[in-house]
């Protein structure tokens, strides 16, 4: 993004340096090899998406695939943001990568749940549950997978951890962060 760096610290990733951009900063972190933590302050608009998105697109081709947004501080995301947020998720799927939203506010969740980004970005209340969906430090993501139905074996491919229907008997079916299958 365009604007001012901040010095770098010891969990900063080299040539990844935290940006200012007017009403938007962003301060990155490795999490492990394939993992990234994004914290943000400010507004995500179309003031700044353009420089944000190239910015992000930049650690996604250094082989981040996970990216964590810390959203605590995230006051207003304009519908030019929802839209990188949807690019950046395009680009990282066919990585095997997520991206996890942290701590959104009241009113930027209402925002992601009204146009239905809850079907393909997730959304937790810390860093710490972010860090334990995406596994253990360089641990490959066991998504996507194919899971038999509890209920009619049917064979269903599933990309995440979640509650899902399946799709011939009805049956509801949870599958957690390891790929563990259960009805219910």
């Amino acid at each position: 993004m365009n604007g001012t760096t901040e010095p770098a610290d010891e969990n900063s990733i080299p040539g990844f340096e935290s940006v200012k951009n007017g009403c938007l900063s962003v301060a990155l972190r490795k999490v492990n090899s394939r993992s990234l933590l994004l914290v943000m302050k400010g507004r995500v608009d179309a003031d700044n998406s353009r420089q944000f998105k190239e910015r992000v697109t930049q650690a996604i081709e250094a082989g981040f695939s996970n990216l964590i947004f810390d959203c605590r501080d995230v006051e207003y995301v304009s519908s030019t943001g929802m839209a990188t947020f949807m690019q950046l998720n395009k680009s990282i799927r066919p990585m095997g990568g997520r991206i996890i939203m942290v701590a959104a506010s009241q009113k930027v969740m209402e925002v992601f749940h009204l146009v239905g980004f809850e079907t393909f970005l997730d959304f937790v209340g810390t860093v710490g549950e972010a860090e334990e969906k995406i596994g253990a430090p360089g641990a490959p993501s066991p998504f996507p997978k194919i899971i038999a139905c509890p209920g009619c074996v049917k064979r269903l491919r599933v990309a995440k951890a979640g509650r899902f229907r399946c799709v011939d008997c009805g049956t509801i079916i949870t599958v957690d962060a390891a790929a563990s299958v259960s009805r219910g």
